[in-house]
């Protein structure tokens, strides 16, 4: 047996292997990522095949695109967040103007512990129509955790949008959500060390009749205590 043509052989295969392997594995991967990480998708046949069939199903892009949005929250709450990335994919794909779609990027991004990229995700469903009390809350708190790894100055920026987000999200005549912004700000003063003002916006959702995490209560006093 000739070794060297055997081991050529070998490596040629394993060569080809690898080769055949990378786009597929990179068509898997991208379909986790929020907008198939940047992939331009505008000739991709699988995905035009998709909206064919979806359309036809729900009557119209709009609806099939809530649908697969409301599939892609259901996956979310199992935390099973890359099949929820997968379904919110497809609803941006059928509708990529669908606020909801960027919400859900939003809040998997920020699972994954990528508070700007899902600040930014919160900042386009804002764009996109998104305006609800719940969550300008919640898009004040991760643009705050966002802030937190920026310099000084930029730092101050997004710190004082957060500011102006809370109070839009108060400006509501539903207590419950007064509550829950209230205490999403407590939590976003307690990242600040501002612990004072963080126990005035906990006792204020206390005060509404919001259920107040025993965590975050138990946080601030313990560091009301020291600095006093």
């Amino acid at each position: 047996m000739n070794l060297t043509k055997t081991r050529s052989t070998f490596f040629f295969f394993i060569s080809l292997f690898i080769l055949i392997s990378i786009p597929v594995k990179a068509e898997v991967e991208s379909k986790y990522l929020h907008m198939f990480g940047g992939e331009d998708r505008t000739r991709n046949s699988d995905d035009m095949q998709f909206i064919y069939e979806a359309t036809l199903t729900f009557n119209n892009r709009r609806d099939a695109s809530e649908c697969y949005v409301e599939r892609g929250f259901d996956l979310y709450s199992e935390n099973k967040f890359d099949k929820s990335i997968a379904r919110f994919n497809q609803a941006w794909l059928l509708n990529p103007n669908n606020p909801n779609v960027y919400l859900g990027f939003g809040l998997v991004l920020d699972k994954q512990n990528k508070p700007c990229e899902a600040s930014s995700m919160f900042k386009a469903a804002n764009e996109k129509g998104l305006e609800q009390s719940g969550f300008f809350a919640d898009y004040a708190h991760i643009n705050s955790i966002c802030a937190l790894t920026k310099e000084q100055k930029e730092k101050e920026q997004l710190l004082s949008y957060s500011e102006q987000l809370y109070q839009k999200a108060i400006d509501t005549p539903n207590k419950r959500f007064q509550a829950y912004a209230y205490q999403n700000w407590a939590k976003t003063y307690v990242l600040q060390k501002n612990y004072l003002l963080a126990n005035d916006k906990l006792m204020q959702a206390k005060q509404l009749g919001g259920i107040i995490n025993n965590d975050l209560l138990e946080n601030i006093q313990t560091n009301l205590q020291e600095v006093n």
